[in-house]
């Protein structure tokens, strides 16, 4: 699949590039990495599509292929923020700190600490 043919509000080589390595590094699971691909693959049929006629794109259509681009940018950015299939950050730190991932301690787990 060619994708140097779509706008370049939101370069799709960029948006690629952000689902290869999201699945990569654990951050996106094949089923995200999957769906997101294919959204962008539609963008990428559709402007072939409209460029079919052989013209330029009107203005709107480069318009509607923006929007498109751009809210597939923010399904990504979503996506790879969502915590979905790794824990990391604060809490991951804690874990590995003192095991339990609760928060320094060693609560019961009934609320009461020692």
């Amino acid at each position: 699949m060619s994708l140097e043919v779509l706008p370049r509000s939101v370069p799709a080589s960029l948006l690629q590039t952000r689902i290869t390595k999201g699945l990569q590094n654990g951050r996106l699971n094949q089923q995200e990495a999957a769906s997101l691909q294919a959204k962008l693959s539609q963008i990428s049929a559709m402007e072939v599509r409209l460029r079919a006629s052989g013209n330029n794109l009107s203005r709107g259509e480069r318009n509607r292929l923006d929007r498109q681009l751009s809210t597939l940018s923010a399904q990504i950015t979503r996506e790879l923020n969502d915590f979905d299939n790794r824990r990391v950050g604060y809490w991951n730190f804690l874990n590995k700190v003192n095991g339990n991932g609760y928060g320094v301690g060693s609560g019961n787990g009934r609320g009461q600490w020692d």
